[in-house]
């Protein structure tokens, strides 16, 4: 029930008016989308360029900074990639509480060593370290950002890696099958660039990254919409997709718009469906917004929990404030602070949540259940809750009614195995010393067993 580390105590200028804050807190954005190639062993993707275009229109109506030389869509030589991606995350004028997207498409080439680059229209595939931008520098670029509202959002098609076409033996057939391998081989590469990364704290509080690598068979299968499957369900979502992108106070976030993504992805027909999965790696300390639809959450929640008119104020700036307390101990004033975020928008079930840890604090352990109870009625599967809640009925000797806590939490992390969850090797210690108390002892080690499995991972 531990809260997010690294928030500082309110001091004067906490008081601003959140009218002020968003004054000083900015959109930008950096598009990148390569259709064309000099090297005719990488084969054009003209819906590249229509990413590209679809992505800039969408971003610019929702209110994001994108000069001319952060569009980079067509030919994309590597100097002129290069400067883009350094200024972007470089900009001097950026601060701390703006939101960065950087936004790739294009082909991917990996170098036989595990190491995977980012075209440029110049790129030679035999040897794309020179005119290649990596993928691991760009997660380096994206933690020397001051900003800490960062999302990286890459769509690679891989092929053209070996000299295929210059053997007239080889079929259509093989062609996908070695080339299905190479995407499968560079998502394996992507990940584990970024839980290495992360491991030395370099993907950080506030850092995202949303990756698909597919093979060229595949990110054209959606030719007729002129877009590859990934980037088509990606504008979907960032438009709120009729309410299945946007959470209970209609905002579009990494984690909900990567669920989406995949789910839509993984409900394709298994003819149409890639062989890779989306990635999602975030580590988010607060939310990151990249879009807003109130409008979609009044035509869907017309009316809150128990008939509440649901109401659709941002309350994040007094939640902040209030685990702000929160860490300094301060648990009074926190729980202030969380009602009041309550009373103007009830509907938060990370206020719910929030309240409920508080709570927990001060020993009220069955008002802290009703809190999570509460959370869970707007929001399910939240899996921070249900582990939440699982401590407290243990606390409250409600054992079997932890053990289902804990189970729910575990189903989640299962199906959702494409995301990163933390504290799931506690909560098998966790459900261990549950059944250690109903003397199924049996059942506790392997949940022990388990739970150190995961530990030696990580």
């Amino acid at each position: 029930m531990t809260m997010p580390k690294g928030w500082n105590k309110p001091t004067s200028s906490s008081s601003l008016s959140s009218t002020n804050r968003d004054k000083e807190e900015k959109k930008k954005a950096l598009i990148i989308s390569i259709s064309n190639y000099n090297d005719k062993r990488l084969p054009p993707l003209e819906f590249c360029k229509n990413d590209g275009e679809k992505m800039y229109e969408l971003l610019d109506s929702l209110g994001y900074e994108i000069s001319e030389d952060c569009k980079l869509i067509g030919s994309v030589d590597f100097f002129s990639m290069r400067e883009a991606i350094i200024k972007f995350f470089r900009d001097k004028k950026t601060k701390p509480r703006d939101t960065l997207i950087f936004y790739f498409s294009g082909h991917g080439v990996p170098d036989g060593k595990g190491n995977n680059y980012l075209s440029t229209s110049e790129i030679d595939a035999s040897d794309p370290y020179t005119r290649g931008y990596s993928f691991a520098e760009i997660t380096k670029m994206m933690s020397d950002s001051i900003s800490n509202r960062v999302v990286i959002i890459v769509d690679c098609c891989y092929s053209g890696s070996l000299k295929l076409d210059d053997a007239s033996f080889i079929t259509d057939q093989t062609k996908k099958s070695v080339e299905q391998s190479i995407a499968k081989k560079a998502n394996e590469s992507i990940l584990k660039t970024i839980e290495k990364q992360s491991n030395h704290g370099l993907v950080g509080e506030g850092k995202c990254i949303l990756a698909s690598s597919q093979a060229h068979q595949e990110s054209v299968m959606l030719k007729k919409l002129g877009h590859s499957l990934f980037t088509y369900h990606l504008l979907e979502g960032l438009k709120g997709a009729d309410g299945k992108s946007v959470d209970n106070e209609g905002n579009v976030t990494p984690s909900i718009l990567g669920e989406y993504i995949y789910e839509q992805i993984m409900n394709q027909e298994p003819e149409k469906r890639p062989e890779q999965t989306p990635i999602l790696k975030t580590e988010n300390a607060g939310k990151i917004i990249l879009a807003q639809y109130p409008i979609l959450v009044r035509e869907i929640f017309p009316s809150g929990i128990d008939g509440i008119e649901k109401k659709r104020v941002d309350v994040t700036d007094l939640i902040e404030e209030g685990k702000s307390y929160f860490d300094s101990e301060d648990y009074e004033n926190a729980l202030i602070l969380f009602n009041k975020a309550l009373s103007l928008n009830p509907w938060s079930a990370y206020a719910f949540n929030c309240k409920g840890d508080v709570l927990c604090k001060l020993n009220q352990y069955p008002r802290a259940l009703e809190c999570y109870d509460k959370a869970l009625a707007i929001k399910p599967n939240y899996f921070d809750v249900l582990n939440d809640k699982g401590k407290v009925l243990y606390i409250l000797a409600r054992y079997e009614e932890a053990i289902q806590s804990y189970n729910k939490a575990l189903e989640i992390v299962s199906q959702k195995s494409h995301l990163r969850f933390k504290d799931v090797d506690k909560i098998w210690n966790y459900k261990g010393l549950v059944l250690l108390k109903l003397a199924k002892y049996d059942d506790a080690i392997k949940c022990f067993d388990n739970s150190l499995s995961i530990e030696k991972k990580s």
